[in-house]
């Protein structure tokens, strides 16, 4: 037999460490949530940059910029990529820090950003965003 203090003292001690692992678990969820959601606009606003840079000139698609005003897609260490595939697959360009390699091809829908987490093609867990870009844009 139990006293009472000793069952009151276990289902308070009980009672507290419930209500901490919920909140525990809930405030993980709301700031991870908010991680990713300023993760992927900074993805996005990156993804606008470059897509910006995409001009159609006589019938051909073509990039309007140069990797050496963009360093990251350049480095050694930790180097971000970046591949654009024309509407039949065929790629457009690839950054020179892929080499050979291709990243996922990734649809999405007109105006509206897909994003997923993957294996980059250097191993390291990473996530990814794509765009279309119609000719009218």
């Amino acid at each position: 037999m139990r006293s009472l203090r000793s069952q009151l003292l276990l289902g308070t001690a009980t009672g507290t460490t419930l209500v901490l692992l919920a909140s525990s678990a809930l405030l993980y969820a709301l700031i991870s949530r908010a991680l990713w959601s300023e993760f992927d606009a900074s993805l996005a606003t990156k993804l606008r940059s470059l897509t910006v840079m995409v001009e159609q000139e006589d019938g051909q698609l073509e990039l309007d910029f140069h990797e050496a005003r963009l360093p990251e897609f350049e480095r050694a260490d930790r180097a971000e990529f970046y591949q654009a595939w024309l509407s039949d697959g065929e790629v457009l360009a690839r950054s020179r820090s892929l080499g050979d390699r291709d990243l996922e091809l990734l649809r999405s829908r007109a105006h509206a950003p897909a994003f997923k987490s993957v294996t980059l093609p250097d191993g390291r867990a990473g996530r990814i965003v794509a765009a279309r870009k119609d000719a009218t844009d």
